[in-house]
């Protein structure tokens, strides 16, 4: 975040001499489906590259360092709020920079879930990427289709590779100035138009790969005043199922679901105000559709396990949460993680200044949580 401004070109020379670059900052952004490689995404501020790490989740080698500039040139927005095409914006898809991101990023994605990486995705030669606010395909680095004229997003290749999954906009909710984003399906050449996979009504970006051979997100549907845990089938006819939903009408602040989805964290307001006392931290059994842990805490999870244990980084302090026995508290030593995920119950995985950890959950030595509020 950009904290002052210097207005003489002369003083902004002498201070890019005088500050040495800083480090690059790194997310998270997937485990394989072994547990034993991890996706890391440089956090870019001002609009750097997009730049991904793959490390060895056991020994913490670097495996690839790719850059992908041409990508990173298209326009982040291609559309008004109004949903027509944004004044003065230029796609130009044709470039042999743009075509050798494309091949580049393959071997990066492929052995990660459903070969996603954010705003673009993999499976073979197929790629689906983020073109602003439209999702476009290609096939050996050729260009295919724009999948729609709608708002799209977050993409993700089928593991049979015939078809791509990703969220659109359908609408508003009622009486609601919020965009009503539901997963739609297409072939990966465009031939046909999307369809829409009914049930998934507010779907939210992210996924985990459940036990059953299903995708499962989280979706906030306002109209329905409910936030859900579903299921979706990885093959035609792509069938979705409602698993553990909350139903008494609070907004979602924040959600995150376990290794398998087998346990969610969800934060909730009351309404849009920053008053503490009106929010709600919860845990959800998804699997039997049961509540967990429930209190109203300003607490924000950064992983949950698939026993319904709950970590939370803090800077100063690293919070514990056990869905089972309700016991808050916190570890002697703070993790001091950035992002994080589980990939085993008692295994978490965490980017921490720019590489990857293990943490063993048996090891850590747990004190009463200081709640500063």
């Amino acid at each position: 975040m950009r904290t002052g401004i210097v207005v003489a070109g002369l003083a902004c020379s002498l201070l890019a001499r005088a500050e040495p670059r800083q480090r690059a900052s790194f997310y998270l952004e997937a485990l394989s489906t072994d547990g034993k490689h991890a996706l890391l995404q440089e956090l870019v501020n001002g609009g750097g590259d997009l730049h991904y790490h793959v490390v060895a989740v056991d020994g913490g080698a670097i495996e690839a360092d790719v850059t992908l500039p041409a990508i990173s040139k298209l326009p982040l927005e291609t559309m008004t709020d109004g949903g027509g095409v944004k004044p003065g914006v230029k796609i130009q898809l044709g470039t042999p920079e743009l075509a050798a991101d494309l091949r580049a990023a393959v071997p990066v994605l492929a052995q990660f879930p459903l070969g996603a990486g954010n705003r673009i995705a993999v499976r073979g030669s197929i790629v689906a990427f983020n073109v602003g606010d439209y999702i476009y395909t290609s096939k050996a680095a050729v260009i295919g289709k724009r999948l729609s004229n709608e708002a799209s997003y977050a993409p993700w290749l089928t593991p049979d590779g015939t078809s791509i999954m990703f969220r659109m906009m359908n609408g508003h909710f009622p009486k609601s100035p919020i965009g009503n984003y539901e997963l739609y399906i297409s072939p990966v050449d465009g031939s046909t138009p999307a369809v829409r996979i009914l049930g998934t009504s507010g779907a939210l970006d992210g996924f985990v790969l459940g036990r059953a051979g299903t995708v499962r997100f989280l979706a906030n549907d306002e109209g329905a005043h409910q936030i859900c845990a579903i299921d979706v089938t990885l093959a035609k006819p792509y069938v979705a199922t409602k698993k553990g939903c909350l139903s008494d009408g609070e907004r979602l602040v924040a959600g995150t679901l376990s290794t398998h989805g087998e346990w969610a964290a969800i934060t909730t307001t009351r309404d849009a105000t920053k008053d503490r006392s009106r929010f709600r931290f919860r845990t959800l059994d998804v699997e039997h559709g049961k509540p967990g842990f429930d209190e109203p805490r300003t607490l924000l999870a950064s992983a949950i396990n698939d026993d319904g244990l709950v970590v939370i980084d803090r800077f100063t302090a690293t919070v514990i949460v056990d869905s089972h026995t309700k016991v808050v508290d916190q570890l002697t030593k703070p993790l001091h993680v950035m992002s994080s995920m589980f990939r085993a119950t008692t295994e978490l995985v965490a980017e921490q200044d720019g590489a990857v950890v293990v943490f063993d959950t048996h090891s850590w030595k747990h004190m009463p949580w200081k709640d500063p509020n």
